[in-house]
C-alpha cells in the first residue's frame, strides 16, 4: 500500500479548475497537496517543480486534451513515472499519451463522485468500476412515480452538485472584480477561509499541516504568507504590537503605518507596515483569538504597490474568515 504523504498534481493550465477541485477534495480528506503552479518559463521555477516532484510520495497527472500536448505536463509525468510514483487520471475521456499506456489510468467523470476511487488509486488499492446509472423501469404503473422522483432528485442534485469553485468565482467577481480571478480556499487544518488572486499568486499547501500557507509569485518568491500559531499565555494586543514595532526598528525596518488608531485597546488585531531594508514593502496584520494568533504577512516590491493596495484590502477586509473554536 502506498502512503499518501505529500501529493503533487500535474495539470495543464486549461484544466486549472479541475486541479483546484481535486486539490480541495484531497485536502478535505486530510492530505497535503502541492498543485498551484502557473507554468511559466524560468529556471528557478522549473527547479522548484522538480524538487516538489522528487519529494512527493505521489504525483497525480490529469490527462486531458490539453495536458497530453503539454511539454511541461509530459516532462513532469515522465519524471514521476521513472520514480514509480505516478497516478494517472483521465478527464474528459481522453486516452493517455504515447509512453504512458502501460500504466493503469483511472477514468474520472466527477472528482466529487470519484474521490474514493482516486484515494484507492493513490494507496495502490483496487479502484473498482466507475459508478453506473441504474436502468429505468418500463412498467407503466411506475412511470408517474419515477417521473416525480426524478424531478425531486434533479432539484436536489442541482443544489448538491453545484460546482463550488464556479460559485465562489462568481461571488468573488462581484465582490472584488474579475481581473485578478480571486479563488476561495478553505483550510480545515487551519480553520480558515480566505481569497487569493489566482493570476498573481500560487498557493503552496505543503506546510498546511503545520498551519502555514505561503503564496508564491511567478518568480518562485513568497509574497504572502498566512499562518496560525498557538498562544503560550495571557497577552495584551497593543503590547504585542509595540513589541513587534520595536523588533522591526531594531532590524532596520522602517514603519509608516500602525493600526488600529481608534480605541486600540478594544481591538483584537493590529497592523504594522512600512519598508524592509532590501527596499520591499511589508504589511503585517495579526488577529488574536481565544487560543491562538492568526497572521497574514505581505512582502512585495515597490513596482507592485498599486496592485497590492488592492490585494491587501481584498484579502484582509472580508476576504479572511477565522473559525475560533
Amino acid at each position: 500500500m502506498t502512503q499518501r504523504g505529500q501529493i503533487f498534481i500535474s495539470y495543464a493550465r486549461q484544466d486549472r479548475g479541475e486541479a483546484l477541485t481535486l486539490a480541495q477534495a484531497l485536502a478535505d480528506k486530510g492530505l497535503s497537496v502541492w498543485w498551484d503552479f502557473e507554468l511559466v518559463p524560468g529556471q528557478a521555477f522549473r527547479e522548484a517543480i522538480a524538487s516538489k516532484i522528487d519529494t512527493a510520495n505521489t504525483v497525480i497527472v490529469l490527462w486531458s486534451p490539453s495536458s497530453i500536448n503539454s511539454g511541461f505536463v509530459l516532462d513532469e509525468a515522465a519524471r514521476a513515472a521513472r520514480q514509480k510514483k505516478l497516478v494517472p487520471l483521465s478527464i474528459l475521456g481522453v486516452e493517455p499519451p504515447l509512453g504512458f499506456g502501460q500504466l493503469h489510468t483511472l477514468p474520472v467523470s466527477s472528482v466529487a463522485e470519484d474521490i474514493d476511487r482516486i484515494l484507492a488509486a493513490i494507496e495502490g488499492l483496487p479502484t473498482g468500476p466507475a459508478p453506473k446509472t441504474k436502468r429505468k423501469t418500463s412498467r407503466w404503473y411506475f412511470r408517474a412515480a419515477v417521473a416525480v422522483a426524478a424531478l425531486v432528485a434533479c432539484a436536489a442534485a442541482i443544489y448538491a452538485t453545484i460546482d463550488q469553485r464556479k460559485f465562489d468565482s462568481a461571488i468573488n467577481c462581484i465582490k472584488y472584480g474579475c481581473a485578478l480571478d480571486y479563488v476561495t480556499y478553505r483550510s480545515k487544518p487551519m480553520r480558515l477561509q480566505f481569497v487569493y488572486p489566482m493570476h498573481q499568486l500560487m498557493l503552496d499547501t505543503t506546510q498546511e499541516a503545520s498551519r502555514r500557507l505561503p503564496l508564491i509569485n511567478a518568480k518562485g518568491e513568497t509574497e504572502v504568507e498566512i499562518f496560525r500559531s498557538s498562544l503560550s499565555g495571557p497577552y495584551d494586543v497593543m503590547q504585542e504590537s509595540a513589541n513587534e514595532q520595536a523588533r522591526l526598528k531594531a532590524e532596520g525596518w522602517s514603519i509608516n503605518y500602525v493600526a488600529p488608531q481608534v480605541k486600540p485597546e478594544e481591538k483584537n488585531w493590529y497592523i504594522v507596515s512600512g519598508m524592509m531594508p532590501d527596499g520591499r514593502h511589508y504589511y503585517f496584520r495579526r488577529w488574536y483569538t481565544h487560543n491562538d494568533l492568526v497572521s497574514i504577512e505581505f512582502r512585495y516590491r515597490p513596482e507592485s504597490k498599486t496592485l497590492y493596495d488592492k490585494i491587501i484590502a481584498d484579502m484582509t477586509l472580508g476576504g479572511l474568515q477565522i473559525n475560533d473554536l
